[in-house]
């Protein structure tokens, strides 16, 4: 009689080990694929984003176009998968790069696109960001009497 007590907790261990590392494997699987899925989301966000501010740049870089501020509100919902998500935007020698996150994850984007060597990003801090359950989220572009383009969030 021992000796079947004995064999039920030989065999209780392997299959205790068993189903935590099928668990962990599990778990590890749908993380990563559920990082993957919000990454192939933020992509298309940020062509469509990225597409937007092309198109402003264009138009606004017409030599027909007076000194103004234009002010386009975000073509991007408020949540990307049911997520709330952050972008910021840094413009150098004339390349846009938006950086889509988000928050509280370490899925991460970056667009970048070419404006032009009259394209500029503010540098005040509260326009390099854009929340996507702010109250009003916006991108501005102004163009000034040198034809100096400056692009921000709102």
């Amino acid at each position: 009689m021992a000796s079947v007590i004995t064999e039920k907790m030989l065999l209780l261990l392997p299959v205790f080990v068993t189903l935590m590392v099928f668990t962990l494997v599990a778990s590890t699987i749908m993380r990563n694929y559920n990082e993957q899925h919000q990454l192939v989301i933020i992509q298309g966000a940020g062509s469509q984003l990225t597409s937007t501010i092309q198109q402003l740049y264009q138009m606004v870089s017409l030599d027909e176009i007076q000194p103004c501020t234009i002010t386009k509100t975000n073509p991007l919902p408020s949540t990307i998968n049911s997520e709330p998500y952050t972008v910021t935007g840094n413009i150098t020698d004339g390349a846009l790069t938006l950086t889509f996150y988000f928050p509280g994850t370490n899925v991460r984007y970056d667009a970048t696109i070419t404006l032009g060597p009259n394209a500029k990003w503010s540098k005040v801090l509260e326009d390099e960001k854009l929340d996507s359950l702010s109250t009003n989220p916006v991108i501005k572009v102004t163009k000034l009497l040198n034809s100096t383009l400056i692009f921000k969030f709102g």
